[in-house]
């Protein structure tokens, strides 16, 4: 067995032990968070840009102008639209990045990545009980054979 295969089969075995072990409530939590982080982001991103719009360009200390109120003003009203939207409608317009900012379509797409994540890591945890299970059943070797099927991951001349 080569190097690569056990330390590949180490990893396996405590990522394994670890989603056994971990509470099922903490492992969503903790795989909502970078999606909740990027909607943190995004919500940033995008009140960046409407002081840019406010101050046209001028940044966080400058003075609102009348021609940026108005173009904020026709800002807002495009938002209030797409928040009468479905949330699937939503996060499908960030996904094709069709909103007009940067920081909304990244707080698109983490709306869409924060029932996702923790519904996969639920997932993942299942999968790792299921594993067991299988390998505990009669009948099968509890730590198998090693195959080594000769894979090098170098490139072929």
């Amino acid at each position: 067995m080569s190097l690569y295969s056990m330390m590949c089969k180490s990893i396996y075995e405590k990522c394994t032990t670890a989603l056994k072990e971990v509470p099922g409530w903490k492992l969503a939590v903790l795989a909502a968070i970078p999606a909740a982080c990027g909607v943190m982001g995004g919500i940033t991103m995008d009140a960046m840009h409407s002081v840019n719009v406010m101050t046209e360009g001028g940044g966080v200390f400058a003075h609102v102008t009348p021609e940026g109120a108005a173009a904020y003003k026709a800002l807002l009203a495009e938002k209030a639209t797409v928040a009468q939207d479905t949330w699937g409608g939503v996060v499908k317009q960030g996904l094709e990045w069709g909103f007009k900012t940067d920081g909304a379509n990244v707080m698109a797409i983490s709306a869409g990545a924060m029932p996702t994540l923790p519904f996969l890591a639920i997932i993942a945890k299942a999968a790792a009980h299921f594993d067991e299970m299988i390998r505990g059943k009669p009948g099968t070797e509890k730590n198998g054979p090693d195959v080594d099927a000769g894979y090098d991951a170098g490139p072929s001349h």
